[in-house]
């Protein structure tokens, strides 16, 4: 019982080693090895062009923008980035914009005499 055990185990721990991926990279298809570097610059090239391009599209809003009802156009630099990211890029700029605003904000409460903003009174 004991000798058929071991066997067992010794059988499924070998088929399961068969079926494992390897660390490997000369057996990976050429297609399926990591992006060069050249790649990743890419990549974050396009992320910062997309970033930009989505800040332009925020600071061109109409005063009459509505977030709730209006959409910003989508900039053709996001074009070939997936949806999901697409998505962070957007919300990153948004709040690159808005850091930016407070600054500008901050800075003509400062100043006495600063007309960008209305203030109340």
């Amino acid at each position: 019982m004991r000798r058929t055990t071991v066997t067992v185990l010794t059988l499924a721990a070998l088929a399961l080693a068969g079926c494992s991926s390897s660390d490997d990279s000369s057996n990976i298809e050429p297609e399926k090895q990591k992006p060069s570097k050249a790649l990743n610059v890419d990549a974050a090239e396009q992320r910062r062009a997309c970033i930009q391009a989505w800040m332009k599209a925020i600071e061109a809003r109409p005063d009459d923008f509505d977030p709730e009802a209006d959409e910003d156009p989508e900039p053709a630099e996001c074009a070939k980035v997936p949806d999901a990211s697409r998505e962070d890029m957007y919300l990153e700029a948004l709040e690159h914009v808005n850091e930016a605003s407070q600054e500008e904000l901050a800075d003509c409460l400062d100043a006495p005499d600063c007309t960008s903003f209305p203030v109340g009174g």
